[in-house]
This record gives C-alpha cells, sequence and structure tokens, in this order.
C-alpha cells in the first residue's frame, strides 16, 4: 500500500517486535495494541491488515463459518464447504476462521488433524482439499457509493507467519467478479476485503473471505481500481497487471511498548 501511494503519508501500526517497513520513506512505525483503545480508533482513515484489530464482535461477524453460512442461507450455491471438524472420508485442509492462521498450511485425513492445536486464538475450520486447476483472489473495497475491485490470478504464494502473494496478475472474470459483487451484496459489507476462489472439476468455488486487502495494490491502481479512493459505482481493474514479490532485506528497529 506504501508503494502503491508513495504521495501519502502511512504510519504502521503493530504489536509485534519485528515488522517490515523501516526502509520506507512514506512510512512510521508505531506500537499499538488491537482493542477499543488502539490509535485506529480515532484515525481519520484506518485500513485493517490483520482481522484481530477489528474487535471481537466484529471477528465473530467476518470469520469464514459465519460469512459462509449467511451466504449459503441466502441461496449462495458456488462455496467450498466449511465445517467445525473434518470429515470422516476424504481429506481436509486445516484454516484460521477468525483470522489467517500463521503457521504452514495443514491437510489431510482426520484422524492426521485432530491433534492440531489453537495457541493463536483465530478458531479453527476444516475444509475438504480438492484438485485445484488455479486460484484467483479478489481484493478490493466496497463503501456506500460503489465497489472497486481487481481480480488476481495467483501464480505462486508462499506462507510464513503471514502469507505472501510471490507473483500474480489481473485478469477479468465475469463469473467471479459478479459471484463477488453478489456476495457482498448480500453480506452488506462495507470496507476492504478479499475473496479467494479456486478452479476445481466442480467449477469455481469460493473458499474464503477476509474483511481486510491483500498484496497488489499498486498493480489494482494502475490498473482501474484505486482503493483508497471512495468508488462510486463499480470499478474493475483491466487483465494484464502483473506483479512479482522478490526477497528483500533491510535493517529494521525492534519495535519496543
Amino acid at each position: 500500500m506504501s508503494l502503491a501511494y508513495p504521495e501519502r503519508r502511512f504510519a504502521f501500526l503493530s504489536d509485534q517486535a519485528i515488522v517490515d517497513g523501516w526502509d520506507l520513506p512514506n512510512v512510521e512505525i508505531r506500537f499499538s495494541e488491537p482493542g477499543p483503545d488502539s490509535a485506529t480508533a480515532t484515525a481519520q482513515e484506518a485500513v485493517t491488515l490483520c482481522p484481530r484489530w477489528l474487535g471481537a464482535e466484529a471477528l465473530e461477524r467476518w470469520s469464514i463459518s459465519s460469512v459462509f453460512q449467511r451466504l449459503e442461507a441466502n441461496g449462495f450455491r458456488h462455496l467450498l464447504p466449511v465445517r467445525s471438524e473434518a470429515g470422516a472420508k476424504g481429506v481436509w485442509q486445516v484454516k484460521g476462521d477468525r483470522f489467517h492462521r500463521p503457521d504452514a498450511p495443514e491437510w489431510g485425513e482426520a484422524r492426521a488433524l485432530s491433534d492440531i492445536g489453537d495457541p493463536h486464538g483465530c478458531g479453527l475450520v476444516f475444509q475438504p482439499r480438492l484438485q485445484v486447476t488455479a486460484h484467483h483472489q479478489v481484493v478490493g473495497r466496497r463503501t456506500a457509493r460503489g465497489t472497486a475491485l481487481g481480480v488476481m490470478w495467483v501464480h505462486a504464494e508462499r506462507f510464513f507467519r503471514d502469507d505472501v502473494i510471490q507473483a500474480a496478475q489481473t485478469v477479468r472474470n465475469p463469473f467471479i467478479e459478479e459471484g463477488s459483487l453478489s456476495a457482498l451484496e448480500v453480506l452488506g459489507y462495507e470496507g476492504f476485503f478479499t475473496f479467494n476462489w479456486i478452479d476445481t472439476p466442480q467449477g469455481a468455488l469460493l473458499s474464503s473471505f477476509r474483511p481486510v486487502p491483500r498484496a497488489g495494490l499498486r498493480t489494482l491502481r494502475e490498473h482501474g481500481a484505486d482503493l483508497l479512493l471512495d468508488p462510486a459505482g463499480t470499478a474493475i481493474a483491466g487483465a494484464g497487471g502483473c506483479f512479482v514479490a522478490q526477497p528483500h532485506y533491510a535493517s529494521y528497529t525492534r519495535l519496543e511498548p
């Protein structure tokens, strides 16, 4: 985001001792903790990058299980099933329900997943692991005036304590675009968001929703979807915008309370 908008000043808030961004000229980094006393509560414009900062009520409301339950109740059919426990048959993947599970992805049969704990308090959900031929992420922002979004075909992704998109490109996909806009309407959601869609032998399925943006804002902005503007109507990023993330090492300062 700071690279996408070099003309803006950003304050990064974190409760982690070691964070990225110290080398960015338009960024200052401050210590803060999630909750009602966080500096985000009084900020004129704040962008939540991890749902932990949304508060307990919003965490539950925008968890994957809650969102999928509401979508399913309203007739939304293109969903990858979400369960509180792995099914007796087949291979299942475990995910964080309220926010990203900060560990390497794990999957297997139910007995292999029975001892997985939840030390971070993100809540656990299980989804069947299917054959996937493509992975798309829809990143955008919806306000009372409109929606700006882009569909990104993800070519490579890495998982550390946070998941990192390494390579992606914008594409036009009417089915995913319309499905995402329909889901936002059903949910009555306003704010930044990310949908994950997977292409499977059963067709394209929505596999997760997060009430936060992901990487790629500079590419989206350059191709017609500016997420920091209050969108009027619907703006969808054009196809052909590509980005690749390269490993980068920079000096940092340990963030102290």
